[in-house]
């Protein structure tokens, strides 16, 4: 086991209609654009592929030796949820699945059931596989929807409200990992059992949650139009004050996600809810279907894999950017050797932290090398 870097934060880990039309808004705003991409794991990843990690180092707090497995998430309880399918017998793809719903309901404002993703697997003896489940545009997407009278594209369409919604993949892809790759130990009730008991408890807000709801809530009161298309979804992130509410009822999430856990991806992609998010989306100008939905499938797609710093690296393919984007920074750091990049880094490593950013920024020749590495990679 090497070691394992630890985010700033400690989170890794060794029905009525109403409420379904209520959780389809929610969906809408703040679930449905797109699965960020986690930068600075990749950069974690070149600074040990480049430089090492694999030795115990009382100077750096932030790394942990794991003797079994690791967690790393979000959000704690999100890691939490992984570790207690692990303890059950489960695998890492059922823990990966745990931990991606439970991440749904802790983490409104950047992931959710309404949006889609990537996962990576590669079992001992098996050859690797990437699973692509990101969203896709609905059949009746056409590019003139976008435009305003004058002919311009308005990008308010294309970022909030019904128009800007995909075909979710989230559901699907994560219940096709489970049903295909899944230990088969651990049922699918009880892989989604942790998040179903997240969302029936309130949300304490985070920093990151209050910056997202005061964002809505400006928004609301500067254009009264928003504030009455996402009436139901201002209750529940504004109190009477007009203020960020510390805590969020995600309690009707709980009704979407036991319904994935009795019936599977049909709870989600056929019957009531799909129904309640159809016509959530269509009253807010958005073009999706019934069929849409339905007809939503999941794509198995053969990795990336190269060498760099004498390392086998699996990467997911396009659309995302993560894999080429890594590759290509690793390989230019290659470029440069690797004793010159350790010796940059050890002279990074002792100098003065950078209390304007944080307190742990430093700037020395290794985050130039770095920066520079990755600026074409993404360009």
């Amino acid at each position: 086991m090497g070691r394992i870097s630890r985010p700033k934060y400690p989170y890794l880990y060794r029905d009525d209609d109403a409420g379904l039309r209520q959780n389809a808004r929610m969906m809408i705003h703040m679930g449905c654009l797109r699965v960020r991409n986690l930068v600075v794991s990749h950069i974690l990843l070149a600074i040990a592929l480049a430089c090492g990690c694999t030795h115990h180092d009382a100077s750096r707090p932030w790394a942990i030796d794991a003797q079994r497995y690791a967690i790393a998430a979000d959000h704690v309880d999100a890691s939490r949820a992984g570790a207690e399918i692990l303890a059950l017998g489960g695998n890492a793809v059922d823990a990966a699945v745990a931990t991606s719903f439970a991440l749904a309901v802790v983490r409104p404002e950047s992931c959710g059931l309404g949006g889609g993703g990537f996962m990576l697997i590669h079992r001992p003896g098996e050859s690797p596989v990437a699973i692509d489940y990101r969203e896709e545009a609905p059949a009746a997407t056409r590019l003139d929807l976008y435009r305003n009278d004058t002919g311009q594209f308005d990008t308010a369409l294309i970022q909030r409200g019904g128009l800007s919604v995909a075909i979710p993949g989230t559901v699907r892809g994560l219940l096709h990992a489970l049903e295909k790759y899944g230990s088969g130990r651990v049922a699918r009730a009880q892989v989604i059992a942790p998040a179903i008991r997240l969302a029936n408890a309130p949300l304490d807000a985070n920093s990151h949650l209050t910056e997202s709801i005061e964002a809505f809530r400006e928004a609301c009161g500067a254009n009264p139009e928003i504030r009455e298309r996402h009436s139901a979804l201002h209750a529940i992130l504004v109190d009477e004050n007009g203020s960020a509410r510390q805590q969020i009822d995600r309690s009707n999430l709980a009704t979407t996600l036991a319904a994935i856990a009795e019936r599977g991806a049909d709870g989600f992609y056929t019957g009531p809810i799909a129904q309640q998010m159809i016509d959530a989306i269509r009253a807010d100008r958005g073009v999706m279907t019934l069929a849409d939905l339905a007809t939503y499938d999941v794509r198995e797609v053969r990795p990336i894999q190269r060498s760099c710093f004498d390392h086998s690296i699996l990467a997911m393919p396009p659309p995302s950017s993560g894999g080429a984007v890594i590759i290509e920074a690793l390989n230019i750091l290659d470029g440069l050797g690797r004793e010159k990049l350790q010796s940059a880094h050890a002279l990074d490593v002792g100098l003065s932290s950078d209390s304007n950013h944080g307190g742990n920024a430093r700037f020395g020749d290794y985050t130039h090398y770095l920066i520079e590495a990755l600026k074409p990679a993404f360009a």
